[in-house]
This record gives structure tokens, sequence and C-alpha cells, in this order.
């Protein structure tokens, strides 16, 4: 079934309906049909022929086709396809060719490789609200692999498809009436329009999609069914395989879309900037998530590059390691040296059957010596669960405390961070125009430095997949002077310290809501609570993982900053310049942000303040209490401990009130 898409939602409806209708003149006695210019006979009527022979001029049409278009009536002809008797000249060539009987093709068919099939990444990342990526990928290479045989032959028919659709979430047109025609509205991915149509793809033997003439419905609501039909309008309704225009250019690209919208070679499309944009991005995404070793080399070329001294096999090795993919569960009883603290065991290679306290698989192989592993679940309790997920306070129209205070701190603390300095890598979608559903509407953010390179590559990888838009931000080891390196408790703590200023730096520049992930975490899912108009009992200001989420109501907190997602609001950027305001304060230097964060909602009374969303745990899956049981949107390290390298010990400060303000909170 299709789970990502909205059935029945309101268009405005195109005469044309996505794919040709059926010519309003004819009768619907099934006798004539005519779609996409050209005119049919129905399965079941035989065949009129012409006064005289009708013949293809163009090397896509058959002149058996053209007997059949061209049979009934002069005026249905397609004359950019077919001509009959004497009015046929010499014939021209291919449309997208040069000379007579060459396939459609220009210098830029040598970009066009050969792809028998699309991945669940590529096709996650071409639609990101499609949530069962791995059933619907299998599904149309089952239906079209053999057709679309090419890079530039899936980038057109995706793009297609995105464009007829707005990214596989409309796939039913408004219907009118209940009447005749009006029930074959445009339907499924290419959007199959009209009686005629529908029944001659119910006759096609190859289309699993026999039972639409009775129930067109199912063009929408089955995968199997909706992407047989549109096998059938890329491969047989208007007469020859769209794919023979699939040259890797723009116009190779337009001719295909005029043929899906009005049936023939040449149109002048109203909506031609965002089917250019569904277009780009299936380009970008086939080509940024193409199964070879090095595709993620480019996600942070800011970073130090690896050690060329390492052999080719060992630097490819850890760049595979960072896929996205999950550890399977032990299936047997942890002995030797597992335990709770060990709880990762080797399952093969020279250290197998040890177990580990950090993950085996987000280590390099030729140095771990282990080449894979699982984790040994029936050493932890299953994660807290409650009966209701409490999603949070919203302030919703309630005006309290409306005044908001300034704190203390050191000002020269938020200006001695120069992020624009900084170099910066983000995922495919950011690159993509906006307004097409490409970045699931909010940016991921994070910081990372020189030794997390493999987990900020990692990260963006994870982002790509999901057609989301990253950016990470690599600081140097030497950013906080010559004294304080990488490696040291000094630097580790201005690191976390300039967290927030890093958030609001971001909030400020971006003008969209922001979600910050520490660079050890990776998502296994679209983020759907994350995007607008998402969030149960209305939008959020601020969404953070609450240890006392489904405890306390509203009456204290305890939060984990791993992932938080803020707003851009009033009350968002309020609450996030009290933030870092109270990083910036001398007495909290080394306290950790989260708890700072908590010291303002709890102490300070942000908490009503603002409207909070306590995110569930599948948004920060982590061991080892949060772990057995979730079914991960977002994991941390592979299943790593938290705080690998210690907590600060030092406890957060309320800052003194500077002064304060007013703000409208509505």
């Amino acid at each position: 079934m299709w789970s990502a898409a909205v059935q029945g939602v309101v268009q405005e409806p195109r005469v044309w309906g996505g794919a040709a209708h059926a010519v309003q003149s004819l009768q619907e006695s099934g006798l004539t049909e005519v779609w996409g210019g050209a005119a049919h006979a129905a399965r079941s009527s035989p065949v009129v022929k012409p006064a005289t022979e009708c013949i293809s001029i163009i090397p896509e049409v058959s002149s058996e086709w053209c007997a059949i278009a061209c049979g009934l009536s002069a005026a249905t002809c397609p004359r950019e396809q077919c001509c009959c008797g004497d009015s046929c000249g010499p014939r021209p060539g291919s449309l997208n060719s040069t000379r007579l009987g060459t396939p459609a093709s220009n210098a830029s068919s040598s970009a066009c490789a050969p792809m028998k099939e699309i991945t669940a990444a590529q096709l996650s990342c071409v639609f990101p609200h499609l949530e069962s990526d791995g059933a619907s990928a299998a599904v149309v290479n089952q239906l079209l692999g053999a057709d679309l045989s090419t890079t530039c032959a899936w980038r057109n028919f995706l793009g297609a498809v995105g464009a007829e659709t707005a990214g596989l979430l409309r796939l039913t047109q408004r219907r009118m009436t209940e009447e005749a025609e009006e029930r074959f509205t445009g339907r499924g991915p290419l959007q199959l329009s009209g009686m005629a149509n529908y029944r001659y793809c119910a006759a096609l033997s190859s289309c699993r999609c026999a039972d639409i003439v009775d129930r067109p419905e199912l063009v929408a609501s089955d995968s199997v069914v909706g992407f047989s039909t549109a096998r059938c309008i890329w491969t047989h309704l208007f007469g020859h395989d769209l794919g023979s225009h699939a040259d890797g250019t723009e116009e190779g690209y337009k001719t295909t879309s005029c043929y899906i919208m009005h049936g023939s070679a040449a149109c002048h499309p109203n909506d031609w900037d965002d089917r250019l944009a569904h277009w780009r991005r299936a380009g970008e995404c086939i080509e940024s998530l193409a199964a070879r070793p090095d595709s993620l080399e480019h996600a942070v070329a800011a970073a130090p590059p690896r050690s060329a001294s390492k052999p080719r096999h060992q630097r490819f090795s850890r760049r595979r390691s960072a896929a996205v993919r999950d550890t399977p569960e032990c299936k047997w009883r942890a002995k030797g040296n597992c335990s709770v603290l060990y709880p990762f065991e080797c399952t093969s290679g020279k250290q197998e059957g040890s177990c580990n306290e950090s993950n085996w698989a987000g280590m390099d192989p030729a140095e771990s010596q282990c080449e894979g592993s699982c984790v040994h679940l029936s050493l932890f309790s299953d994660a807290p669960t409650s009966a209701q997920w409490l999603t949070g306070y919203a302030l919703g129209n309630k005006r309290r405390n409306h005044t908001a205070p300034h704190y203390e701190h050191n000002a020269t603390l938020l200006e001695e961070h120069h992020f624009s300095k900084y170099s910066s890598s983000a995922s495919a979608a950011c690159r993509l125009p906006p307004g097409n559903g490409s970045d699931g509407g909010f940016v991921g953010i994070s910081l990372y430095s020189p030794r997390y390179q493999d987990k900020a590559t990692r990260l963006l990888a994870s982002c790509a997949r999901f057609g989301l838009c990253c950016r990470v931000t690599g600081v140097p080891s030497d950013a906080f002077g010559p004294d304080i390196l990488e490696g040291s408790d000094a630097f580790r703590f201005k690191f976390i310290n300039m967290k927030p200023i890093f958030m609001a730096r971001q909030l400020q520049k971006l003008k969209k809501p922001v979600a910050w992930l520490d660079v050890d975490m990776e998502f296994r899912k679209f983020p759907k609570l994350f995007t607008p108009g998402s969030w149960p009992g209305g939008a959020r200001d601020l969404a953070i993982f609450n240890f006392r989420g489904n405890q306390s109501g509203t009456t204290s907190v305890s939060t984990a900053s791993g992932v938080v997602f803020i707003n851009d609001t009033v009350r968002g950027r309020a609450l996030l310049q009290a933030w870092t305001e109270a990083t910036a304060w001398p007495g909290n230097a080394e306290a950790p942000d989260d708890q700072i964060l908590d010291t303002l909602l709890n102490e300070g009374r942000w908490l009503h303040r603002a409207s909070f969303g306590w995110l569930p745990a599948s948004y920060l899956r982590h061991l080892p209490n949060y772990y057995k049981g979730v079914d991960p949107v977002i994991d941390h390290d592979k299943g790593n401990r938290d705080g690998v390298l210690g907590h600060s010990t030092k406890l957060p400060q309320l800052p003194p009130v500077a002064f304060n303000f007013s703000l409208d909170w509505r």
C-alpha cells in the first residue's frame, strides 16, 4: 500500500489529468478511444483500415501504431508522428536525434550510465516522505527495472513521478462526480486519466492492473497496480518507450513531460520550473547515492584528508562503515567477557568471540580485526514505556510571564567564535531549490572536530538517505588557541560550551527551524515530528528528550541535548538567546550544556514562557536505558553509550538577571 501518500488530496482538475484524457467528442462505447493526441481502437474492436496507407515518420513510433491511430479519422492523426498517403514526404529524424533511425541522444548521452535498479536509499532521497522505501524500491525494480536501464531514464521517470504527484504525496486528483469519465480521474505515479486509458492499460497482459476499470481507486491505493499503470504509460500508451528521450538533457526531459502532460512532443508547460526541480532532485539523489565506495567522499570535504600512508583497502573500508545500518541482536547467551558494560560481541574476524564496550560496527575492520558484530540486548532492561505519550507542554493562547530576562554574561565569549571562517559541508538536499519538500522544512546542524570526521560523514550519509538538508561545520583542533588543543579537557569543555551559541547563529542565519544533532547521531527514519504541522496539539518552540517527560508533566525537566529542535518563533529565539547567555556566564564555563538548559527551564521558569515538546525515545535511542525495544528514528553512535569521554561534574548556575524585556508572545 502507499504508506506516504495522502489519498484524495484536492487539486485543480486538468483537462489532461497528468496522462492524456480520452477525447471528449468520442462516444464512450469503447469502439474508438483517443489518448495522447493519437487515436486507438479498443482492444475488443476491429481495426478500421485507412483509405491510404499511414506510416510512422519518427523512429520512436511504429507504422503499425500509426495504422491504428490514423485509421479512424484524419482529424485525430498525430501529424508530428504519422503521415498518410501523398502527404508523406522525406521522413525526418527522431525528435531528439539528427538522422533517421538513431536513438534520442546528444553529447550528454555519455553521462547516462547503466542502471538496472534503484536502491531504497535513492528512492527515499527522491521522495523523503515515503515510509516503506525498501518495499517500494522492490516494486519499482520488479516492474520497471528492465525498462529503465540508464541513470538518465531513471532520472526522467522519477522526475516525472515527482512532478505529477508532488513527491508521491498526491496520488489522486479531485473528482467532480461519480459519473462515467469523472470516475477515471488522474491517479497513480504518472496520473493515469480517462476511461479510455484505464481500459487500454487494463487490457495489457504486461500490466498488473486488470481490475482498474471496475475499481479505478486501486491505481492510487495499491503500489503494485499504481506502478504497473506507470509502466503502461511509460512504455505503451504513446506508441513508444518514453525512455527513448532520456539523454540527460533538460530538452529530453521536457519532451518526456510533454508526452505525459499533453500527449505530444512539443508543449509549453506552465509548471516547468517545478518539474525541472523534481528532475534535478532525482539526478542529485541518483548520483550522490550511487553504489560506489567513495560516493560520500565529498560529504566532509572540508575536514583534514585521510592519511595517504594507509593502504587503499583500509581507507575504503572506513568509508563503507559510514553506511546507515543497524547492529543485529545476538541470538545466544552472553559468555566470556561479555557483560552489560561490554555488550558488543565480534562475530567474525580475529576478534571473534570477544566483547567490547564500543560497537565494533563503528570501527575500521582493518584496525579492529573484527568484520561483523552483534549486541547482547538480553543484558539490558526494556526501555521505559507508558500507555500514553505525554507530548509536552503547549502554551497556546495562555499569557503567562509576559516578560523575559536577559542574563549577565561575558559578551566576549559570544563573539569569539567565528563560525563563518570554519569549513562546512552539506548533504545533497541543501543544494536543491526550496519549496519541493527537499529538506523536510528544517535544517539539521552539527559541529565536529577533526577526530570526529568519520562520524560527520556518517551523519551526512544518513541525512542524504532520507533527503534531508543537513550541514556540518568543522572546528579546527586549535580553534581555542595553541595551548587548548583537541584531546584536552579544556578543548572539550569549550567545544560543548559553544553548542547553544552555534544553534543561535544558525537559526538567525537560516531563518527556518533547525535541529541540532550531536555529530555521533544518525537518522534511521524520516523525522516526521520535525516537519511543519506534525506535532500533536500544535507547534512547539523547542523539542527535546526529557527523561521526566512521562512522569512530571510541566513541574520539572531533565533533558538530554543530543537532539534539539528549535522553531523559528519569537519564543524559540528568546529561549535560545537565554541559553547562550547562561552558557557565557563565567560560572558555567565547564557545566554541561543540557544541565544549563534544565536550570533555565526549572529555576528560571522558562518552562512557562514557551511551548515544549518532549521527544519520544525513538528520536534519541541510546544505551543503556533507552535502547532495547526502541524502534529508532535517530540513533546514537550505533548504540554506543553516551558520554564515553565522561561528563563534567561542574554544577550549572542560574546567572543574575541583567534586565527584563517584554515580548509579544502570540
